[in-house]
């Protein structure tokens, strides 16, 4: 009867063992919170929002700083508290990742993240300019890998490739395509993350070129 006794507590207490620790592949996951945006203004103000998920219980928010090779995270209760703000530096990029997750014995069960370089767009300003190029200057942008610098004869369309900077940056010369006309440029930053490149969040500029007869 002892024995008895023993081996049934030994059998409840492996079995309590096993339905306590119930491994996350067992577990329904909830669906990922695509993102829906991530911007920055110029000073700073970082505003972000996604999808609802229907079997949520709630989101992770974790924001990277890029520069200091640091993150921070918060948890937004509810399955409707979609957006999130607060205050980053404006000369910062930052790596944003948003997670779902719901309540299985008393633990959370994430989703997989939906992620998004975010930064405060670079404002070009005027350096020096001639009938056919033009020296334009930014400010230093800190925890990015380099920047592309593209060029097209139209706004929206036929974008090549010009010129790859250094991260260190903050000015380039750019030369017109046409003689007569517009030529349209804009410089993003990049940032080289698990062995592919991200770019950042970008403003168009034009420049006009139009040569006199005399």
């Amino acid at each position: 009867m002892k024995k008895f006794k023993k081996l049934l507590v030994c059998m409840l207490a492996v079995m309590m063992l096993i339905s306590s620790a119930i491994p996350v592949s067992a577990a329904t996951r909830p669906a990922i919170p695509t993102l829906r945006s991530a911007q920055m203004t110029s000073s700073g103000r970082m505003s972000l929002s996604w999808k609802s998920v229907s079997n949520a219980d709630g989101y992770k928010v974790r924001i990277y700083n890029c520069s200091k090779k640091k993150a921070s995270s918060i948890h937004l209760s509810g399955r409707y508290n979609n957006n999130y703000y607060t205050n980053k530096r404006a000369n910062t990029a930052y790596l944003v990742s948003v997670y779902s997750y719901r309540w299985v014995n008393g633990q959370r069960i994430y989703s997989i993240d939906s992620d998004a370089f975010v930064c405060t767009p670079r404002t070009l300003t005027t350096v020096s300019s001639t009938a056919s190029t033009l020296t334009v200057k930014w400010s230093k942008l800190y925890g990015i890998s380099g920047y592309y610098v593209y060029k097209s004869t139209s706004s929206n369309s036929g974008y090549k490739r010009y010129a790859t900077l250094s991260a260190n940056a903050t000015s380039v010369k750019v030369k017109s395509l046409t003689s007569s006309g517009n030529t349209y440029f804009y410089v993003v930053p990049y940032r080289v993350y698990k062995g592919k490149r991200y770019t950042f969040p970008h403003n168009i500029y034009r420049m006009y070129t139009r040569y006199y007869y005399y």
